[in-house]
């Protein structure tokens, strides 16, 4: 199986996995400052919509909150169709580099390296439908809830596997420093 960026040249790679990194770093900075807006009606941000699990715990969440803060929600939703091309492209970059990486050493581990970067292109495309559900509910259409609950656990699961990866990758591929790199 072949990843969505096998094709990619290793210095465009991480040109593009560095660029993605920051900037998805710096919209989630935004994300996270909009998100201390809906609190305390909902305790965990927006997570605590995103886990509502049903049309009624929807209901409730979206109730509670004042003007602004639907305002606030709808505004980061929106903002977040921008983190969502950012952050999966930043992991798929990551994982293949690590999947490279491990390739002369551990190759049944880089094997799955692929697999990991398309569950992660899944992933964006689930957090794209939470997203369409979660702005549906604060139009007062709720039904979408158990939808938007699993879209967002499969964006969760795969951001973390991915990133696990990742991070795996590096300490099992991470040269010891010698005498005189110190």
């Amino acid at each position: 199986m072949r990843g969505p960026a096998d094709d990619v040249d290793d210095l465009i790679m991480r040109r593009l996995s560095f660029g993605c990194t920051v900037a998805a770093v710096a919209v989630f900075a935004g994300l996270a400052a909009m998100d201390l807006q809906l609190k305390p009606e909902l305790p965990g941000g927006i997570v605590s919509l995103q886990m509502a699990m049903t049309s009624e715990r929807s209901a409730e969440l979206v109730a509670a909150m004042s003007t602004d803060q639907r305002l606030w929600c709808a505004f980061g939703l929106g903002a977040d169709y921008a983190f969502m091309l950012l952050y999966p492209a930043a992991v798929v970059f990551g994982v293949t580099r690590a999947g490279r990486a491990l390739q002369a050493r551990r190759r049944s581990l880089a094997a799955i390296a692929p697999l990991l970067a398309w569950a992660m292109v899944a992933g964006g495309l689930a957090d794209a439908v939470e997203n369409a559900l979660l702005l549906a509910a604060l139009l007062g259409h709720h039904g979408g809830a158990p939808i938007a609950s699993t879209m967002a656990i499969v964006k969760f699961l795969t951001l973390g596997a991915g990133l696990g990866y990742v991070a795996i990758a590096a300490l099992l591929t991470r040269r010891p420093m010698a005498v005189d790199d110190a």
